[in-house]
Protein backbone atom coordinates (compact mmCIF):
# COMPACT_ATOMS: atom_id res chain seq x y z
CA UNK A 1 0.00 0.00 0.00
CA UNK A 2 1.21 3.01 -0.72
CA UNK A 3 1.94 5.92 1.91
CA UNK A 4 2.77 9.09 1.46
CA UNK A 5 5.47 10.05 3.98
CA UNK A 6 5.59 13.67 6.27
CA UNK A 7 7.80 15.57 4.06
CA UNK A 8 5.54 14.55 0.67
CA UNK A 9 2.23 15.51 3.22
CA UNK A 10 4.14 19.22 4.10
CA UNK A 11 5.06 19.83 0.80
CA UNK A 12 1.39 19.72 -0.81
CA UNK A 13 0.09 21.55 2.23
CA UNK A 14 2.61 24.08 1.64
CA UNK A 15 1.89 24.45 -2.02
CA UNK A 16 -1.78 24.59 -0.96
CA UNK A 17 -1.20 27.43 1.24
CA UNK A 18 -2.14 30.58 -1.19
CA UNK A 19 -5.55 28.76 -2.29
CA UNK A 20 -6.60 28.27 1.38
CA UNK A 21 -6.06 32.05 2.05
CA UNK A 22 -7.83 32.73 -0.93
CA UNK A 23 -10.70 30.39 0.61
CA UNK A 24 -10.49 31.99 4.19
CA UNK A 25 -10.27 35.86 3.20
CA UNK A 26 -13.20 35.15 1.14
CA UNK A 27 -15.56 33.33 3.93
CA UNK A 28 -14.02 35.95 6.74
CA UNK A 29 -15.60 38.82 4.30
CA UNK A 30 -18.77 36.75 4.15
CA UNK A 31 -18.97 36.45 7.56
CA UNK A 32 -17.90 40.23 8.20
CA UNK A 33 -21.02 40.91 5.53
CA UNK A 34 -23.58 38.57 6.75
CA UNK A 35 -23.33 38.33 10.56
CA UNK A 36 -26.31 36.87 13.02
CA UNK A 37 -28.70 39.90 12.66
CA UNK A 38 -28.26 39.31 8.65
CA UNK A 39 -28.98 35.49 8.81
CA UNK A 40 -31.38 33.92 6.01
CA UNK A 41 -34.41 32.04 7.64
CA UNK A 42 -34.54 29.32 4.52
CA UNK A 43 -30.22 28.84 5.96
CA UNK A 44 -29.10 25.14 6.39
CA UNK A 45 -25.68 26.05 8.40
CA UNK A 46 -24.90 26.16 12.34
CA UNK A 47 -27.32 28.88 13.91
CA UNK A 48 -29.07 29.58 10.68
CA UNK A 49 -25.94 31.56 8.90
CA UNK A 50 -26.05 32.09 5.62
CA UNK A 51 -24.41 33.11 2.30
CA UNK A 52 -24.64 37.00 2.09
CA UNK A 53 -22.57 37.86 -0.80
CA UNK A 54 -19.17 36.57 -2.65
CA UNK A 55 -17.70 38.01 -5.42
CA UNK A 56 -14.24 37.27 -7.23
CA UNK A 57 -11.17 39.60 -7.62
CA UNK A 58 -8.52 39.09 -10.45
CA UNK A 59 -8.09 38.11 -13.75
CA UNK A 60 -6.86 35.74 -16.41
CA UNK A 61 -3.99 34.44 -13.65
CA UNK A 62 -4.15 32.70 -10.79
CA UNK A 63 -4.20 35.08 -8.10
CA UNK A 64 -3.31 34.33 -4.24
CA UNK A 65 -5.64 36.18 -1.70
CA UNK A 66 -3.24 36.61 1.39
CA UNK A 67 -4.64 39.32 3.92
CA UNK A 68 -7.84 41.44 5.23
CA UNK A 69 -8.98 43.69 7.39
CA UNK A 70 -11.85 46.45 7.61
CA UNK A 71 -12.48 49.93 9.21
CA UNK A 72 -15.02 51.75 11.00
CA UNK A 73 -17.59 51.66 8.28
CA UNK A 74 -17.20 48.37 7.16
CA UNK A 75 -15.06 49.11 4.47
CA UNK A 76 -13.36 45.66 3.25
CA UNK A 77 -8.83 45.90 2.49
CA UNK A 78 -8.13 42.74 0.66
CA UNK A 79 -4.37 42.54 -0.08
CA UNK A 80 -2.68 39.57 -2.45
CA UNK A 81 -0.62 38.46 -5.61
CA UNK A 82 -1.78 39.03 -9.06
CA UNK A 83 0.29 37.61 -12.35
CA UNK A 84 -1.77 39.71 -14.41
CA UNK A 85 -3.33 43.18 -14.46
CA UNK A 86 -6.87 43.08 -13.96
CA UNK A 87 -9.89 45.66 -13.52
CA UNK A 88 -8.91 49.73 -13.87
CA UNK A 89 -5.85 49.61 -11.04
CA UNK A 90 -4.88 53.21 -9.29
CA UNK A 91 -1.51 51.84 -10.09
CA UNK A 92 -0.62 49.84 -13.33
CA UNK A 93 0.84 46.76 -13.24
CA UNK A 94 4.70 46.20 -13.05
CA UNK A 95 5.28 42.97 -14.36
CA UNK A 96 6.06 38.91 -12.89
CA UNK A 97 3.87 38.64 -9.69
CA UNK A 98 2.33 42.20 -8.27
CA UNK A 99 1.00 42.79 -4.72
CA UNK A 100 -3.00 43.94 -5.11
CA UNK A 101 -4.45 45.91 -2.25
CA UNK A 102 -8.69 46.24 -3.06
CA UNK A 103 -11.25 48.02 -1.33
CA UNK A 104 -14.52 46.63 -1.17
CA UNK A 105 -17.79 48.13 0.00
CA UNK A 106 -19.68 46.61 2.96
CA UNK A 107 -21.57 44.85 0.10
CA UNK A 108 -18.85 43.38 -1.73
CA UNK A 109 -18.93 46.32 -4.77
CA UNK A 110 -14.90 47.14 -5.27
CA UNK A 111 -14.21 50.65 -4.57
CA UNK A 112 -10.72 50.66 -6.09
CA UNK A 113 -7.46 48.37 -6.08
CA UNK A 114 -4.36 48.76 -6.85
CA UNK A 115 -0.75 47.26 -7.36
CA UNK A 116 2.14 47.46 -5.61
CA UNK A 117 5.39 45.93 -6.79
CA UNK A 118 8.78 46.53 -10.00
CA UNK A 119 9.81 44.32 -12.52
CA UNK A 120 10.57 41.52 -10.10
CA UNK A 121 8.12 38.88 -7.81
CA UNK A 122 6.18 40.95 -5.39
CA UNK A 123 4.36 39.47 -2.85
CA UNK A 124 2.47 37.82 0.51
CA UNK A 125 1.49 41.01 1.40
CA UNK A 126 -0.37 41.96 4.40
CA UNK A 127 -2.56 45.38 5.41
CA UNK A 128 -3.57 47.02 8.00
CA UNK A 129 -5.92 50.72 8.22
CA UNK A 130 -5.51 54.23 10.67
CA UNK A 131 -8.38 55.93 11.47
CA UNK A 132 -8.20 58.24 8.53
CA UNK A 133 -8.67 55.31 5.55
CA UNK A 134 -5.20 55.77 4.89
CA UNK A 135 -3.55 51.64 4.53
CA UNK A 136 -0.33 49.99 4.85
CA UNK A 137 1.22 47.34 3.67
CA UNK A 138 4.13 45.06 4.07
CA UNK A 139 4.93 41.99 1.92
CA UNK A 140 8.49 41.06 0.20
CA UNK A 141 9.82 42.24 -3.01
CA UNK A 142 12.44 40.90 -5.80
CA UNK A 143 13.32 44.36 -7.50
CA UNK A 144 13.18 48.40 -6.33
CA UNK A 145 10.46 49.88 -7.83
CA UNK A 146 8.55 53.92 -6.49
CA UNK A 147 10.38 56.32 -5.39
CA UNK A 148 11.84 54.56 -2.04
CA UNK A 149 12.61 56.16 1.42
CA UNK A 150 15.12 53.96 1.82
CA UNK A 151 16.64 51.87 -1.03
CA UNK A 152 16.58 48.38 -1.97
CA UNK A 153 19.76 46.78 -0.77
CA UNK A 154 21.36 43.74 -1.91
CA UNK A 155 20.29 40.77 -4.60
CA UNK A 156 17.98 39.46 -2.56
CA UNK A 157 14.35 40.13 -1.92
CA UNK A 158 13.79 42.66 0.15
CA UNK A 159 10.33 43.92 2.83
CA UNK A 160 8.59 46.47 1.22
CA UNK A 161 6.52 48.64 3.49
CA UNK A 162 3.66 50.91 1.65
CA UNK A 163 1.48 54.00 2.51
CA UNK A 164 -2.02 54.10 0.45
CA UNK A 165 -4.48 56.95 0.75
CA UNK A 166 -8.09 56.41 1.15
CA UNK A 167 -8.01 56.37 -2.45
CA UNK A 168 -5.46 54.02 -3.30
CA UNK A 169 -2.96 56.44 -4.51
CA UNK A 170 0.64 55.52 -3.52
CA UNK A 171 1.94 58.45 -0.86
CA UNK A 172 5.35 56.47 0.10
CA UNK A 173 7.19 53.16 -0.05
CA UNK A 174 10.34 51.56 1.35
CA UNK A 175 12.48 48.58 2.15
CA UNK A 176 14.38 46.89 4.45
CA UNK A 177 16.50 44.49 3.31
CA UNK A 178 20.67 42.81 3.50
CA UNK A 179 23.79 43.22 1.40
CA UNK A 180 24.49 39.84 2.85
CA UNK A 181 21.38 38.06 2.46
CA UNK A 182 21.06 34.64 0.61
CA UNK A 183 17.41 34.08 1.03
CA UNK A 184 16.08 37.42 1.21
CA UNK A 185 13.68 38.54 3.65
CA UNK A 186 9.95 38.27 4.75
CA UNK A 187 7.18 40.77 5.74
CA UNK A 188 4.88 38.17 7.71
CA UNK A 189 2.45 41.06 9.61
CA UNK A 190 1.90 44.97 9.85
CA UNK A 191 0.31 46.87 12.60
CA UNK A 192 -0.83 50.51 13.64
CA UNK A 193 -0.86 52.11 16.91
CA UNK A 194 -2.45 55.65 17.99
CA UNK A 195 0.16 57.63 17.48
CA UNK A 196 0.61 56.57 14.04
CA UNK A 197 3.46 54.27 14.61
CA UNK A 198 3.93 51.03 12.19
CA UNK A 199 4.82 47.73 13.52
CA UNK A 200 6.42 45.25 11.17
CA UNK A 201 7.54 41.61 11.60
CA UNK A 202 9.13 39.02 9.74
CA UNK A 203 12.23 36.94 9.73
CA UNK A 204 15.44 37.33 8.02
CA UNK A 205 18.23 34.55 7.02
CA UNK A 206 20.79 37.17 8.34
CA UNK A 207 21.66 40.74 10.39
CA UNK A 208 21.20 43.73 9.05
CA UNK A 209 20.72 47.60 10.21
CA UNK A 210 21.64 48.48 13.72
CA UNK A 211 19.50 45.76 15.90
CA UNK A 212 18.46 46.26 19.58
CA UNK A 213 18.61 42.54 20.15
CA UNK A 214 21.51 40.63 18.30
Amino acid sequence: MYQESNEQVNAKLHAAQPVISAVLAILIALAIAVGPSRADSRAGGPSGVSLGWNTFLGGSGEEHGISMTTDASGNIYVTGSSPTSWGAPVRAFSGDWDVFVTKLSPSGAIIWHTFLGGSGSDSWAHVAVDGGGNVFAVGNSASRWGTPLQPFTGTAKNVFIAKLDPNGNLLWNTFQGSLTSLNGLSGNDIALDSAGNIYVTGDSDTSWGAPIRT
